[in-house]
């Protein structure tokens, strides 16, 4: 089986088996989705590569994922994570975050060969409903996701303005993919993780 570009998408589309029930709404809603994401992904990619000539190796090079073939890459995946409210606001953490994954897309550029595809991949957390104040200690950023949700006044509201900036902020480069990963719930928490897979070459 050849890296091409269906195998890097429906790898990413399957990892989703490879989490427990509710297991990616609870880790997404405790801890930045971005690592549990790459590691079960990375796997995913290692079981349909098996036996081939490839190796799927995590942090190759400070790589957040690579695909090698003969100690050359063949393909280079960089991931960085968000909320959607981040995107919403626009400003702090949604800057910051795009403002990396350009870093880490120049990175791999670096070290890529003539015939390496380089992907960024953004994911972005979409809790479903408001979080209880009662989690406040266990569940990440909730005056962010509130303040979104009761702003805009519903989730869909919040998915499509964050759908809109990112895809704004990426109309120079070309989106392979994008779809949403169904996490589950947590605490009675429903979760969304929206992704976007671009290709620089």
């Amino acid at each position: 089986m050849e890296p091409t570009k269906n195998l890097i998408t429906s790898s990413l589309r399957k990892t989703i088996d490879w989490f427990g029930k509710n297991e990616l709404a609870f880790l997404a809603l405790t801890t930045k989705i971005e690592l549990p994401l790459r590691d079960r992904w990375g796997y995913a990619l290692f079981r349909k590569l098996a036996g081939s000539k490839y190796v799927v190796s995590r942090e190759w090079k400070r790589t957040d994922l690579a695909i090698i073939e003969n100690g050359n890459p063949k393909v280079l995946i960089e991931i960085k994570a968000l909320y959607t409210f981040d995107a919403v606001s626009s400003k702090g953490n949604y800057v910051k975050t795009i403002g990396k994954l350009q870093e880490d897309e120049d990175k791999a550029l670096k070290l890529a060969n003539a015939d390496t595809k380089v992907y960024t991949v953004l994911f972005a957390t979409h809790p479903l409903v408001a979080i209880p104040i009662g989690y406040k200690s266990t569940v990440k950023y909730i005056p962010g996701i509130n303040g979104a949700l009761s702003k805009l006044g519903s989730e869909d509201a919040v998915a499509k303005i964050a759908r809109h900036r990112i895809e704004e902020e990426f109309k120079g480069k070309r989106i392979v993919s994008k779809g949403v990963l169904s996490g589950g719930s947590a605490f009675g928490i429903g979760v969304d993780v929206m992704y976007w897979i671009m290709r620089k070459k």
